[in-house]
Order: structure tokens, then sequence, then C-alpha cells
């Protein structure tokens, strides 16, 4: 994908090369002040199979734990899982059960539970796998990525995670 120019959306600097968006100079006329996350993101094709240098690159560790659900492990998780493992990471998988999967503290302490080895957590999914993932790693004070399977979801960026807790939908840092 070729280079595109710089733009400005909302105060936000975005660049683009070699398919890595790099976001810069927050800028927003409210009252409070605001920080950019440390964070590299990716768009191009054939990203899976660069994966394993995108990890490389954010020096997150060797072992990691792979979150995602039966449907991403289908169509993205089982090749990232491969492609590390060539590149000499030890990663471990952690396949969320059923065919739904909800956002509850449930299923962050079977996370949880499978990442004592981990040095990060890479979610393979979207929105409810990525927010779990998320929350996990937050709890465990451990560094986490994401290969998102969804265009659509924004919460890629987001550093808050939508959480199902007593019934009611909450955002937990």
């Amino acid at each position: 994908m070729p280079a595109l120019p710089t733009e400005r959306t909302r105060g936000l600097k975005i660049d683009r090369k070699n398919g890595k968006l790099m976001l810069s100079d927050l800028e927003c006329g409210c009252e409070y002040s605001h920080v950019m996350p440390q964070m590299d993101i990716y768009i191009r094709e054939g990203l899976i199979d660069s994966v394993a240098d995108c990890v490389a690159a954010a020096s997150l560790g060797r072992r990691g734990l792979i979150v995602c659900d039966a449907n991403t492990y289908r169509v993205a998780a089982s090749t990232v899982q491969k492609k590390l493992a060539g590149a000499g990471f030890d990663m471990k998988l952690c396949m969320l059960p059923g065919e739904h999967v909800e956002p509850t503290e449930e299923m962050v302490a079977l996370i949880r539970s499978q990442a004592d080895e981990a040095e990060f957590l890479l979610s393979v999914g979207s929105g409810v796998v990525t927010d779990l993932t998320r929350r996990s790693a937050s709890l465990l004070e451990k560094p986490f990525a994401v290969f998102g399977t969804a265009a659509s979801m924004d919460g890629y960026t987001s550093i808050t995670s939508s959480m199902m807790i007593g019934g009611t939908k909450i955002s937990k840092y």
C-alpha cells in the first residue's frame, strides 16, 4: 500500500508508512490535557504473514498467550500461532468457550489462569475478545497486542474494556 499524505483528523496528525499508521500531535479544545497512548497500528494487505515481525518490533517478549474464540481461531488465530511459533515465539493458546462469548469477569479469570508464564497477551479477534484480553492484561500488569479480525470495530485503540458486571455493561481500565 503506498504511503498517503499526512492528514489531520479532529486534532490528530495521521501519517501512513509501509502499512503502519503513525498518530501524533493530539490536539483537543477541551480543558483537559491528553496523553497519546503508546501503540503501533498496522493496516495492510497480507499482515498475517508479517505478524511475527510486528510483535517482535513491539518488544513484548518471547512467551505469549493468544486469546481467541472458536470463530477467530479458524479465521486467523491458528495461522497467527503458527507464524509466531515459526519465528521462535513460545505461544500458548486460550480459546474462550461457547458460541457467543460474553465479556464477563469469569472469562477474565479464565484468561488470567492461563497467563502465568506469558510475558504478553495477544488478542486475535474483535470486540469481546479484545476487551477481555485488555482487561486481563491490565490486571496482570502485562503488555498486550491485538490482531484485529473485524474492520468495523473501534475498540482496538481504546484504553478501556467493556465488561458485563452484575448484568450491567460498564467500562473498566
